[in-house]
């Protein structure tokens, strides 16, 4: 079965495991679903995507991390899905570094 449209990228799921994300499958295959669920029970992030369109077509999707703990951020406009998952999931990994070392106020 082909999980790599559903699933986190590797060198992603790395990080992730630095960071703290414990449920990781003896094959590395963790789903956007999953860590997604992580990132809102365990830090209060969302990462919210809007689909932009225009007439009869789809432009892209929009990224937007927002939390409690800060002002919604803008990630950024994607043709790819898949792309704005990784980059948001990147920026959302950044802010849980900044939380735990007390640089971001």
């Amino acid at each position: 079965m082909d999980h790599e449209k559903h699933s986190v990228p590797l060198e992603t799921v790395t990080r992730l495991i630095l960071t703290g994300f414990k449920e990781v499958p003896s094959d590395k295959v963790v789903s956007w679903s999953k860590v997604f669920r992580w990132l809102e029970e365990k830090h209060d992030f969302y990462i919210d995507r809007k689909t932009v369109a225009a007439p009869n077509e789809i432009v892209g999707f929009e990224y937007w991390l927002r939390s409690s703990k800060f002002e919604s951020r803008y990630v950024g406009l994607y043709k790819r899905d898949e792309k704005g998952k990784i980059d948001s999931l990147e920026v959302a990994l950044n802010f849980i570094d900044l939380l735990n070392t007390n640089k971001l106020l």
